[in-house]
């Protein structure tokens, strides 16, 4: 496939748009960025947000070090868990809510029946939110025929996992470990993801999501000034944004990428008039023989 001119580059949103630091750009995805597929009980990130969210994270992007503090306090390496740490954040130290608790686990006689991602109080009111932050790979022209980058892991059982989770404060079980005030609390979940399907470029600027091609496939470029970076999974959440690039990162425009063992995020990126190098598309490329929940497909998507 031959690149295409590309002229113009699309901005950032205005609620990423001059955010440097990497978990900054990241917890702004989580509190603006429009989920990827829709789920029951979806919640209105409005709510997350609070007053004056954009001002708020711009002042932590200029001075981020409780937000990179409290990330070292905790560390981990599973994308969910970094993420549930950077709302937690948000949560604790936003005006207008007050987090009581995270990841809390409910137990009946001994066995783990659950878990509340938060409890917390927004505006005064009581909700058990669920998080769930998931790549996904569409398998065919049908929304729901996703898979994740793990077989075994797809967007239907996600979803009724997600309905699941959001019913565990009506269970019986659930009442002696619900805080004071959280009994028939409300409920809802946060999506934010992306998904992959067989179109050439990304969606728009600042998608999570884009094209997907196997291991030695030719992968389709949106700008002739674009380079190919590798990504991993812990700077998935937001679009990538840098001031250089490291040697080992780079491709060749247009090149094909082989070898590939586990399923690899590239972000396409141009350098811009201040010297940063950002993200305009991604996409995904599945080694050989890689298989989703309906067994091995060979060619392109």
């Amino acid at each position: 496939m031959t690149a295409q001119p590309c002229p113009t580059i699309a901005p950032e949103p205005d609620w990423l748009a001059g955010l440097v630091h990497r978990p900054v750009r990241d917890l702004a995805c989580l509190l603006f960025a429009d989920p990827p597929w829709s789920v029951p009980d979806a919640m209105d990130p409005g709510l997350l947000q609070g007053e004056a969210p954009r001002e708020r994270l711009r002042l932590l992007d200029r001075e981020p070090q409780a937000l990179l503090a409290w990330l070292a306090e905790h560390p981990v390496r599973r994308l969910g868990r970094y993420a549930e740490l950077l709302l937690a954040f948000w949560l604790s130290h936003c005006p207008h809510s007050r987090l009581v608790a995270n990841s809390l686990a409910v137990r009946d006689a001994g066995v783990t029946v659950g878990e509340f991602d938060f409890l917390a109080w927004l505006d005064g009111e009581p909700w058990h939110i669920e998080l769930a932050c998931k790549f996904y790979i569409s398998l065919s022209h049908d929304r729901d025929d996703c898979v994740g980058v793990s077989p075994g892991d797809t967007l239907q059982a996600k979803r009724r996992n997600l309905s699941r989770q959001l019913a565990l404060s009506r269970r019986a079980e659930a009442v002696p470990w619900l805080p004071e005030g959280f009994r028939d609390c409300r409920v809802g979940a946060r999506v934010v993801g992306g998904n992959f399907g067989g179109q050439d470029t990304a969606p728009g600027s600042g998608s999570l999501g884009g094209w997907w091609r196997r291991a030695g496939d030719v992968l389709p470029q949106l700008s002739t000034s674009g380079v190919f970076i590798t990504l991993p999974r812990a700077a998935w959440l937001s679009p990538w944004r840098g001031k250089g690039l490291e040697a080992e990162q780079r491709w060749l425009s247009g090149q094909v990428l082989a070898g590939a063992e586990q399923a690899t995020l590239l972000a396409e990126v141009v350098e811009d008039a201040t010297g940063y190098w950002r993200e305009i598309a991604r996409g995904m490329v599945l080694p050989t023989g890689w298989q989703g929940v309906s067994g091995p497909r060979s060619g392109g998507p």
